[in-house]
């Protein structure tokens, strides 16, 4: 936090923080107005992300990697209950990690794959948009109005009928970065 941390992550995997160190993690990122995110993609690492209070958990438990229906099923349950699900990719290009979505690429299949799990295309939309910008607490972001900071892409087609529509990219337009290069 000292190091100007805007959102203090906590990896929950085989051999990371156990319960109290995950709780007093989470604990001292309030003491200092921060929010937690928690990478959590086993059950039981879940149920600890939840246990400790963190506010944000990245993934939703998988299974076996013959469970694909069991994770879609699980997004589907989380947004039936009203938990918010904004979209997100892990996308990274590091080497020697098992899968590594592509930047920007990885967003389209992932709005898809909300729809799939039975998100309304406008609830996928506000997933990768507004629902982002107010669970992160970026009031300046994810409307497109008058004064908020804004990326915009223009597409051919209608992503409310059809959420593939947002692959047909015609063009992109951005708020200018800010001093120093920060968006």
């Amino acid at each position: 936090m000292a190091g100007g941390a805007d959102y203090p992550k906590i990896v929950l995997e085989d051999g990371g923080p156990h319960a109290a160190t995950t709780e007093r993690l989470v604990a001292a990122a309030r003491a200092h107005g921060l929010m937690t995110v928690v990478h959590a993609a086993a059950a039981d690492t879940y149920a600890l992300a939840v246990a400790s209070g963190a506010d944000v958990i990245t993934h939703v438990p998988l299974g076996r990697p013959d469970a694909f229906g069991a994770t879609v099923e699980s997004v589907r349950l989380l947004h039936r209950a009203g938990v918010p699900v904004p979209a997100g990719t892990d996308a990274n290009d590091a080497g020697g990690v098992p899968f590594g979505p592509r930047h920007g690429e990885s967003l389209h299949h992932e709005l898809e794959l909300l729809v799939r799990a039975g998100l309304s295309t406008a609830e996928a939309l506000r997933a990768a948009t507004a629902l982002p910008a107010r669970h992160f607490r970026l009031p300046d972001r994810g409307a497109v109005a008058p004064g908020p900071r804004a990326d915009l892409a223009l597409v051919d087609g209608d992503p409310i009928a059809d959420i593939r529509a947002t692959r047909a990219i015609r063009r992109t337009a951005g708020t200018p970065p800010a001093p120093g290069g920060a968006r």
